[in-house]
């Protein structure tokens, strides 16, 4: 499956069942991907990346953005097996820097997401309370769905 396909696919399923609150510019956490996002291509992490803990993508792209400057926190969707919603980080390069996730097989995984400076990353973590800009613990980050993104 595409992963980009997929993303279109849930977005237009939340807009036909839903109903998009008044003043906001985006319709949905996934329309607010497509918009913005790209594609990126994965790599091997480096050897001298620490792998976090599995399951917990947002902690992990975030601790390694913030060890190092030239590196970009991304969210998105990512397909590793099933698509799911997951951050990593990018090297100057645009390469995917993960260290969530392992075990591949032969497929490589796929990614789709929305490049974000460190400090609005930064910023919304402490306001929100828990990692994660995209989706808040319940839905979307609604603040993020209501302007237009400026993209990096």
């Amino acid at each position: 499956m595409e992963l980009k396909q997929f993303i279109q696919t849930i977005r237009d399923l939340k807009a036909k069942n839903g109903r998009q609150p008044e003043g906001f510019h985006y319709k949905s956490a996934e329309d607010f991907v497509l918009q913005n996002g790209e594609t990126f291509n994965w790599k091997p992490v480096p050897d001298h990346i620490q792998m976090g803990r599995q399951k917990e993508c947002f902690k992990n792209a975030f601790e390694l953005a913030m060890m190092d400057p030239t590196l970009t926190y991304c969210e998105g969707y990512g397909l590793h097996m099933i698509p799911t919603e997951h951050a990593w980080v990018v090297d100057q390069d645009g390469n995917v820097i993960d260290n969530t996730w392992r075990d591949f097989g032969d497929e490589p995984p796929q990614y789709f997401g929305v490049k974000m400076p460190f400090d609005f990353v930064n910023d919304t973590i402490i306001s929100q309370e828990h990692y994660g800009v995209i989706w808040g613990e319940v839905c979307a980050n609604v603040n993020l769905m209501r302007e237009p993104w400026r993209k990096i």
